[in-house]
């Protein structure tokens, strides 16, 4: 079973009146160390690693982080930047007692040091408006998980009935969706499902949008069942509706979804992967990754089965928790691959995604011996050998390094194929 991580911290921040919080955000921009060091998961209350390194588990590379003082409360939602740094999306800074204090976008510079981008304090909600967008980030309700960054510096994310944008200065306004949404003024005549401009175009929980060089965005709606677009002239059109990507009378597996959304630079399309369950005819999860054009034509390029005997793809495979697209186009998820017939115990893997082949080629893992016990927890090392345990978001850097945010971990592996912890 997976160590569950209680994190318990020094203040990082003032105390004052209950009248007036003031909260600064947490960073790091002093340097810890010169060089990698190792570290042991603790396996309890208290710290992410253990007071003394017995097995070494964890290599940090970040010089700017201490072990002793963990940065970020939860597992963060994370995108790459142009000038090969990171904005990570999450909580962030704990009191003695530890509590979050703070919740927002932090900036994480190439040579790993953390700087707050927006954020607000934990406090802030239900002590100040009640706003979700027309407001600053700090006194506003913006959800802050999935999200997407515009060529223009934004923050883009989807809100519970529009989709939403923090600008550089820390003001979030409304890209597209009902102007009532930012009332939180209820559902009804809000939430909906509808083509327009200026506001007539309606959303029904939008996921992360995706943009294209053209500027357009591109958007996961309708609780998944509706891919739509939407201009830089703010008109929302539907791309594929769900007479597409919910229809109970296709089957399962030539349904194209919409999880785990990117826009692949090298072909000019979209990419995505996840997992659907069946029941007929045997109860199965199908994992399933598809190429999506622009004009909404779609191809599917995986087809793997978990349980049964055989599957599509030569491998069985467990849902897609992370999917990312280099420059060169390859897609790469990270799976659980069942290995019933290799070694007896299943694994989370990064795997690349043979197209031509339709099955993927195991990248992370590859040479554990035949028989070999892997631990449940994150390993670092040579990416043959790496493990990852809870993993949810990754990007690729400009330069090929690819970033993985595993567990409370941001995992790095960088183009050499050495895998080492960067944030947590």
């Amino acid at each position: 079973m997976a160590a569950t991580l209680v994190l318990a911290q020094r203040p990082l921040v003032p105390r004052v009146s209950e009248a007036e919080k003031v909260y600064v955000a947490v960073a790091a921009t002093e340097k810890r160390a010169e060089g990698v060091r190792t570290a042991t998961i603790q396996q309890g209350y208290g710290r992410k690693f253990a007071a003394e390194n017995t097995k070494p588990r964890i290599t940090i590379s970040n010089p700017y982080l201490d072990p002793a003082t963990a940065l970020f409360a939860e597992k963060v939602k994370l995108q790459c930047t142009a000038d090969g740094g990171l904005v990570v999306a999450g909580r962030a800074g704990f009191d003695k007692d530890g509590r979050v204090l703070g919740t927002g976008f932090w900036r994480v510079a190439p040579d790993g040091a953390v700087t707050p981008m927006t954020t607000r304090s934990t406090n802030a909600y239900g002590l100040t408006s009640l706003t979700t967008c027309n407001a600053p980030f700090g006194k506003s309700r913006s959800p802050v998980g999935p999200f997407t960054l515009a060529a223009d510096g934004r923050i883009l994310v989807g809100g519970t009935a529009s989709v939403l944008a923090v600008t550089t200065e820390g003001f979030v306004s409304r890209v597209a969706g009902s102007p009532r949404d930012c009332e939180n003024d209820g559902t009804k005549g809000i939430s909906g499902f509808g083509d327009g401009e200026n506001g007539g175009g309606l959303f029904d929980e939008p996921s992360r949008p995706v943009e294209d060089p053209e500027g357009n965005l591109w958007v996961p709606d309708q609780k998944g069942c509706a891919l739509r677009k939407i201009t830089p002239k703010g008109e929302v059109s539907t791309v594929l509706g769900p007479d597409v990507l919910c229809n109970d009378t296709v089957p399962r597996e030539d349904q194209p979804l919409l999880d785990n959304l990117q826009w692949d630079t090298a072909t000019g399309g979209l990419v995505a992967g996840g997992s659907r369950t069946v029941a007929r005819p045997v109860h199965d999860l199908y994992t399933l990754v598809w190429r999506i054009a622009p004009d909404g034509t779609y191809r599917r390029v995986l087809f793997g089965k978990k349980a049964t005997r055989v599957s599509p793809s030569k491998h069985h495979l467990d849902g897609v928790s992370a999917l990312a697209v280099d420059a060169k186009g390859r897609i790469f998820i990270i799976s659980r691959l069942m290995l019933f017939e290799r070694r007896g115990w299943d694994e989370l893997q990064l795997l690349r995604v043979d197209e031509a082949g339709a099955t993927v080629v195991e990248v992370s893992g590859a040479k554990i011996p035949r028989g070999t016990w892997v631990a449940d927890h994150p390993l670092d090392g040579p990416i043959e050998q790496a493990v990852f345990q809870f993993s949810h978001d990754m990007c690729f850097s400009p330069d090929g390094t690819l970033f993985v945010s595993d567990d409370v971990f941001v995992r790095k592996v960088d183009t050499k194929g050495q895998v080492t912890t960067w944030l947590f």
